[in-house]
């Protein structure tokens, strides 16, 4: 024997707890050695009752899942985990693209909250890389698990409060250049005071789709937040700043010219703000909508779609309309490695860009080969974890000021 330790934690990262569902023997054991080698704990069972049984009896904060199983597939299983599962979900298997993409958009469209995907055989490199950014995404985790998020949600009166409060407001995430050395702008984030910064519930989102009244006070508060978060940044004066934009408000009487008002107010460039409008808002428009929205890029207003890919639009209405920028899904850049489907989405989204004269802004870039690969395909910019998460405002400032520091080299 060599005397060398049998596992090793992945350096800078604390050990995760590994559970394994696969009813290959072979397999199960070689995913099982692989982990331990990079310091996972690790438990690997066959049956749906074994692990929901470790499930319950391990705590782990890991679960990657076979999706061809005799018993009961993966789909069905991550079905009877449900919304509030404590672990973070990754899927594998071995069967052909098609399937496999298949599989992924029935978990998408479930909404199941998968954390990635692995094609079978995958290398020790591949595991190590979900060992890691399962622990960049679980910062505060303690003791190595998930929160439950629905713990956390306030209820409908609590939210509405917390909106009437003035305590839903924005955070700023980074949105680079394709180069990946060049800060472009921020996007605005919904954030709720006191709760997870990193995320907004979906239950939340609805409510405001649902009550005109309040999504109109909580834009207001978003978009003077954003305006005088960018007026502060002197330093930088060429910066953007992406706002998102109920289609109801971005049409709405009065709302171009309170926006210039208010640009005029912090000195910011129209130019400078680019109001984002989900893919679905265009079938909502009519008409008189359609004047009013190209109004806003002629008053200088940078226009962006939204979620391109995942809604019903038809090329003719996007080409209607004076969109300056296309933002790809994250589910697709999320996707990417491995995923066929998912380039030619993307490929498919460029091309339609170009014919367009549209910038591209990709979002969910978690990783520095996913970035370089966006950057091949011809995005102009990039957004997603791995060039920072969404700050406070007064964070993102100094973050600024101090040169953008932990940017990708």
């Amino acid at each position: 024997m060599s005397g060398r330790p049998e596992s090793r934690a992945v350096e800078g990262y604390p050990a995760r707890r590994l559970l394994v569902l696969d009813d290959d023997a072979a397999v199960r054991d070689t995913i099982a050695l692989m982990a331990k080698r990079l310091g996972a704990e690790v438990r690997a069972c066959s049956t749906l009752v074994e692990f929901e049984a470790l499930l319950a009896s391990f705590g782990p904060d890991l679960l990657l899942i076979d999706l061809m199983m005799p018993e009961v597939d993966g789909i069905d299983v991550i079905a009877r985990l449900g919304p509030h599962c404590k672990a973070a979900i990754y899927v594998m298997t071995g069967a052909d693209k098609r399937t496999f993409e298949a599989s992924r958009g029935v978990l998408q469209a479930a909404k199941a909250e998968i954390a990635g995907f692995l094609h079978k055989p995958f290398s020790a490199r591949e595991l190590r890389q979900v060992l890691e950014r399962a622990s960049i995404a679980l910062p505060d985790a303690s003791p190595l698990l998930l929160r439950d998020r629905s713990a956390d949600l306030l209820s409908p009166g609590e939210f509405e409060k917390a909106a009437r409060s003035g305590q839903i407001g924005p955070y700023f995430q980074p949105i680079f250049y394709a180069d990946g050395l060049r800060l472009k702008g921020f996007e605005a984030l919904l954030r709720i005071s006191g709760q997870s910064t990193g995320y907004f519930a979906p239950q939340y989102l609805e409510q405001l789709v649902h009550d005109d009244d309040l999504s109109t006070s909580v834009t207001d508060i978003v978009i003077e937040k954003s305006l005088a978060f960018l007026a502060d940044l002197t330093t930088a004066p060429d910066l953007s700043i992406s706002i998102n934009i109920f289609g109801v408000h971005a049409v709405a009487d009065g709302f171009r010219e309170r926006l210039a008002e208010r640009c005029a107010h912090y000195a910011i460039a129209p130019s400078r703000v680019i109001l984002e409008l989900s893919e679905a808002t265009l079938f909502e428009f009519d008409e008189l909508d359609f004047r009013k929205v190209t109004q806003l890029r002629l008053a200088g207003f940078g226009l962006s779609i939204d979620d391109f890919g995942t809604g019903n639009s038809s090329l003719g209405r996007l080409a209607s309309l004076p969109f300056s920028e296309l933002k790809i899904d994250k589910s697709f850049c999320l996707a990417l490695p491995g995923s066929e489907s998912a380039e030619a989405v993307i490929e498919a989204c460029m091309g339609i860009a170009r014919k367009l004269d549209m910038t591209v802004t990709a979002e969910g870039v978690e990783d520095g080969a996913i970035a370089v690969r966006l950057a091949a395909m011809g995005c102009h910019a990039l957004q997603g974890h791995f060039f920072g998460q969404a700050m406070p405002a007064q964070v993102a400032a100094q973050w600024v000021r101090a040169g953008c520091p932990g940017k990708p080299a």
